[in-house]
């Protein structure tokens, strides 16, 4: 292959090149070799110049990103899974992108010469990428990427989501009045997400690991300790995020044994948390703690800042004379008081 491949790149014209280099890119993503398959895509910028290509260099630039992103699942890469796959799983148009089916428009029925085409281009179906275990590599890999941010948008509620599709799912899963067991790949899903977020992280190796359709993967039970280790980490950073402002310090022990992982594995998970700002302590080596600082506010205290700044966008607009609002958190009684020093009397509850 790689003979065959420079042969191309000394002899043929752009267009042979381009869709020689798309399928060295898919072969070696293919044999698990991801480094070799990402560094070919990085050097020849083929993202900028793709739009400009024919339909079927298209069609394989997009089977070969899908299988890049599948090499890096394999490898336990789940942010670039999650680079490879979000362009194609946000279109909403995956059987079509890949062509491996015609999905027939809502809004009007295409032009006979248009579907002949369409149907020229359809890959035969030995060819086929399973879009079962795309599902579950895409929603899997972005439920170990966004949990932890769901976790702490209670303190970060404009933070932007990594994966649109995701939270449109957990969305959706959050409005049904009666959840039933898990069927399909995304309800297994968004079940271990919420049992993740409740703190279960064993409940949420469960589900994940019931899904069928991971026997399709070589190697199955190295990516199921690859799978189980990214949970364990995902729930320890749930964990801080959502509790770390009960506590003063964190025996690191403590939390290697709560959820099943080396001092080391914690020790390095901490500090990644610590490096990017998500979580503002400090480890103690020494002592074997981790001590948190209480700079971020408690729930009830960043509703009653997101309620102050309602109440008061709203007096701008209706009450010229409201020189000052305060806002009273009553821990007590569990309910937030707003009123007005300027207007005696009047007050929201």
């Amino acid at each position: 292959m790689q003979r065959l491949c420079i042969f191309l790149y000394q002899n043929a014209s752009d267009r042979i090149r381009t869709r020689a280099l798309l399928c060295h890119a898919y072969h070696h993503a293919l044999h698990d070799r991801f480094q070799q398959a990402r560094d070919l895509f990085l050097m020849s910028h083929l993202q900028e110049t793709i739009n400009l290509t024919d339909t079927n260099t298209k069609i394989l630039y997009n089977r070969a990103m899908v299988q890049l992103g599948l090499s890096a699942f394999r490898h336990g890469l789940t942010r670039e899974t999650q680079n490879a796959l979000l362009e194609v799983f946000t279109s909403g148009k995956i059987k079509e992108l890949l062509a491996q089916g015609i999905v027939q428009s809502r809004f009007g029925e295409k032009d006979p010469e248009q579907e002949k085409l369409e149907r020229q281009r359809q890959y035969p179906f030995h060819m086929h990428i399973n879009y079962d275990l795309l599902e579950a590599v895409y929603y899997t890999s972005a439920m170990i990427q966004e949990t932890a941010y769901m976790a702490s948008e209670s303190y970060e509620p404009r933070r932007r989501p990594i994966s649109k599709p995701f939270r449109r799912l957990m969305e959706i899963h959050r409005m049904q009045l009666f959840t039933a067991p898990p069927e399909n790949t995304r309800e297994h899903v968004a079940h271990a997400t919420k049992a993740l977020l409740q703190g279960d992280w064993r409940k949420c190796q469960q589900y994940i690991f019931a899904i069928k359709i991971w026997d399709l993967l070589p190697n199955k039970a190295k990516i199921f300790e690859m799978l189980a280790r990214k949970i364990q980490e995902e729930g320890l950073r749930v964990y801080m995020l959502s509790y770390g402002n009960l506590y003063e310090n964190v025996s690191l022990e403590r939390l290697a044994t709560l959820f099943e992982l080396s001092p080391s594995a914690v020790q390095s998970v901490l500090s990644r948390m610590i490096y990017n700002e998500e979580l503002h302590a400090a480890l103690d080596p020494i002592a074997g703690v981790v001590v948190l600082q209480r700079t971020d506010p408690s729930r009830l205290r960043a509703l009653a800042m997101q309620y102050a700044e309602k109440v008061r966008a709203s007096a701008r607009s209706s009450m010229s004379d409201a020189s000052c609002i305060v806002v009273v958190v009553d821990a007590g009684r569990r309910h937030i008081v707003a009123h007005w020093p300027s207007l005696p009397g009047r007050c929201l509850r």
